[in-house]
């Protein structure tokens, strides 16, 4: 019967793939379109994504079974699919003639929308797997109209970003819902504060060369950016400076939701509710500001944000009792999700090393880009998933730090350039969801990453290897080798594995449970 299950759901699918590249193709088949003057590119994408689980063991944050009446519907116990889900974008980018701009005034304008379209059939190829109401568990934010955006069960139509961009000689101004990213870090987000983060559309640990890319929130959206260029080089010695400030609405974090294989922050017979936590900080204001300037050689920038917490604090809204939920004598504690406000500062600086030198050795350091960026948030909120009380009203300050080191190193005449980045992050009471590490034990976080890519000859195949390892609870690691394949620009196919392994309190350890091979398909027209 399941077997049955799985080629029939598999035949759907395949169909609404089909259908939908039949439906498109042929109208929208070309890239580039002049209208009245105006220039309209239009590029579109379908991809699917598979994994099967590897890991040795059941996800024991959905495992309800000794807790009668709790939800034992959550538990994915004896999965073998993680996840089979297709998606749709259609990125659209417009462009006024110089005439038409200059008739508004302007030197250039341009629109950009992102619209994107995800479903998720895993709950129907594989039926140890639940189907998640996801309008009904607490960490998640449906999205609405004003955020042009629809979630419902085990989907999500909306545009990821729509804005316009307007310029005027050394002004720029980018108005709508847009995603504004400083100093991408692939291990956890160091200057990558502004946006929060959607979880849900993907493999817990997606291709690491999408870094957040796919998972921030886009949220409206204006930001103001003035290039002064060399004007203060006389004085400074500050080139290519520019000023830029933004103000956006603020859209919380969400998490997967219980009785996702991916799910590892809460477990599924958790009291937990929203609240009206969520509902207050919705559409509260973030705001910040980026100086950015070259010095001697040398990438500078100052940072400065203010937002809500992105992930949220848990606190007590009341107590009650309930013998079907199955914590000790029945107690429950209800808990409300909020998000006091934080204050970041942060700064970054980058310089590439000039391939001057020429003594033994000198192929290891020439070439290279060194990269430190920092931030101290001396107000920060800081998130509890294990329900440990005593971080409630906590505000302890923390320092996030990275050092990067990127580098294309040709080791052999036969194979274009080898790309290695070196990462190396620590932050000092917290992890990467923000959770408290002292009432855990640790007194600091440390990661370190190493990404080897390699392409062949045509760059046709491409071999990446990403590894990263933390020395909380005794270490843990995380390793995901991939082959990406592209046999023409509109085809891509990835096959990745992705393996944890470390203890249940460890960054790494606590998602072994999502150990899998991926593979994705990607067909651009």
């Amino acid at each position: 019967m399941r077997i049955r299950g799985i080629c029939s759901a598999g035949i759907r699918a395949a169909m609404a793939a089909g259908f939908i590249a039949l439906a498109g193709g042929p109208a929208l088949a070309q890239q580039g379109l002049d209208i009245g003057g105006a220039h309209l590119d239009l590029q579109n994408a379908i991809e699917t994504d598979w994994s099967l689980s590897t890991a040795s063991k059941n996800n024991p944050y959905n495992d309800n079974s000794g807790m009668p009446g709790s939800g034992q519907g959550n538990s994915t116990d004896g999965n073998t699919m993680n996840l089979a889900a297709f998606r749709f974008d259609s990125l659209v980018n417009l462009r006024l003639s110089s005439s038409q701009a200059e008739a508004f005034g302007l030197d250039n304008v341009e629109a950009f929308v992102h619209g994107r379209f995800w479903s998720d059939i895993t709950h129907w190829v594989d039926g140890h797997i639940p189907h998640v109401n996801m309008e009904n568990y607490a960490q998640h934010y449906p999205g609405n109209g004003w955020q042009s955006a629809i979630f419902e069960k085990e989907y999500l139509l909306d545009a990821a970003e729509c804005y316009t961009d307007l310029r005027k000689g050394p002004l720029w101004l980018r108005l709508g819902k847009q995603q504004i990213v400083y100093g991408q870090e692939v291990g956890f987000q160091t200057l990558d504060q502004v946006d929060t983060l959607d979880l849900r559309r993907h493999s817990l640990f997606n291709y690491s060369g999408l870094e957040y890319s796919d998972a921030r929130i886009g949220t409206w959206a204006g930001r103001l950016t003035y290039d002064l260029g060399d004007a203060l080089a006389d004085y400074t010695k500050m080139t290519s400076t520019r000023l830029t400030s933004w103000v956006s609405e603020f859209q919380p974090s969400v998490f997967l939701p219980p009785g996702s294989p991916y799910n590892t922050g809460f477990y599924a017979y958790d009291p937990l509710t929203a609240g009206n936590g969520e509902a207050r900080a919705r559409h509260k204001l973030s705001y910040g500001a980026v100086v950015e300037t070259n010095v001697l050689g040398v990438d500078l920038s100052a940072n400065f944000y203010s937002h809500p917490a992105n992930w949220g604090t848990l606190e007590v809204a009341g107590y009650g009792h309930d013998p079907s939920v199955g914590l000790p004598g029945g107690t429950t504690v209800l808990l409300n999700r909020k998000y006091p406000r934080i204050f970041i500062y942060g700064g970054m600086a980058s310089y590439m090393i000039q391939p001057i030198y020429e003594f033994p050795g000198a192929e290891i350091i020439n070439g290279d880009l060194i990269r430190v960026s920092g931030t101290y948030t001396p107000n920060k909120a800081y998130l509890n998933t294990d329900l440990n009380l005593s971080t409630v009203g906590k505000r302890p300050g923390e320092l996030n730090m990275a050092l990067d080191i990127e580098k294309n190193y040709r080791w052999i005449t036969a194979l274009p350039s080898l790309y290695i980045l070196l990462e190396y992050n620590f932050r000092s009471r917290s992890n990467v969801f923000d959770q408290y590490l002292p009432d855990a034990g640790h007194s600091c976080f440390n990661l370190m990453y190493l990404d080897l890519s390699q392409p062949l000859p045509m760059s046709r195949w491409q071999f990446v290897s990403f590894l990263g390892g933390e020395a909380n609870e005794g270490g843990s690691y995380f390793w995901q080798p991939a082959v990406i394949y592209k046999p023409t620009s509109a085809q891509e196919y990835q096959v990745f594995w992705n393996f944890a392994t470390g203890g249940n309190t460890s960054n790494y350890g606590s998602s072994r449970y999502s150990d899998e091979i991926v593979a994705r398909l990607i067909y651009k027209f």
